[in-house]
């Protein structure tokens, strides 16, 4: 099947289509408890997903005398915040399982792939919205490919 997208709008297609995928699993209600872009700050019982930023090997092939903007490669982060420092482990061990498999985040709308770079950060314990609240926050650095072509194969 045949999908098309618009090129200004590739990068968000993708980033939405990863946040829903994980939010299945997750769990969770957007703008009151999971957001994309960011992680409020001091917020408690919160995840979000955000991507941006490549490497230096892509912007050599994209400012190249042949430059290449069929699909681009961003570092990604799924990353929470709980009061629990056992629920923030688990919103680390739930990212894995969900993208243990690729299928699971294999050519889906435009994205060709979301996968784990490396094992969860340690849970790193934060200051909260008072000074008597600890939260714990857990990182899983995460790599998203998607297809910015106006049709690509869905």
């Amino acid at each position: 099947m045949t999908a098309t997208r618009d090129f200004d709008t590739s990068w968000a297609d993708a980033e939405r289509t990863c946040f829903e995928r994980i939010r299945k699993t997750v769990d969770g209600e957007e703008n009151l408890n999971c957001f994309i872009g960011y992680l409020p700050v001091q917020a408690p019982d919160v995840w979000s997903f955000t991507s941006g930023q490549g490497n230096e090997s892509q912007i050599g092939r994209l400012w190249g005398s042949n430059p290449c903007f069929g699909t681009i490669r961003l570092k990604a982060m799924a990353e929470c915040q709980y009061y629990d420092r056992a629920q923030a482990q688990k919103f680390g061990m739930q990212i894995l399982r969900v993208l243990k498999e690729t299928s699971n985040m294999n050519n889906v709308n435009n994205v060709q792939w979301l996968r784990v770079t490396d094992m969860p950060l340690d849970p790193v314990p934060i200051a909260g919205n008072t000074l008597q609240i600890v939260l714990w926050q857990v990182s899983v650095p995460l790599e998203l490919v998607y297809a910015t072509t106006t049709n690509y194969d869905a």
